[in-house]
């Protein structure tokens, strides 16, 4: 992904996100499943608006 394609602040909020793909794929820490309930509804709105940041970076490319 090109620097400036994304907006900053949707960054800031996936970051995290990276953090617990580790912990999930490499058990770097005990899984703590409620935390990661209570998290997906965040996440999954959050990759929505990546989705859709990309898709909009993608149509401006084009142009």
């Amino acid at each position: 992904m090109e620097a400036g394609a994304l907006p900053k602040e949707l960054g800031e909020r996936l970051a995290p996100a990276t953090g617990l793909r580790g912990v999930i794929v490499h058990e770097y820490a005990a899984l703590d499943l409620e935390r990661v309930a209570a998290a997906r509804p965040l996440a999954l709105d959050g990759f929505r608006v990546y989705v859709s940041a990309v898709a909009a970076h993608l149509v401006r490319r084009r142009t």
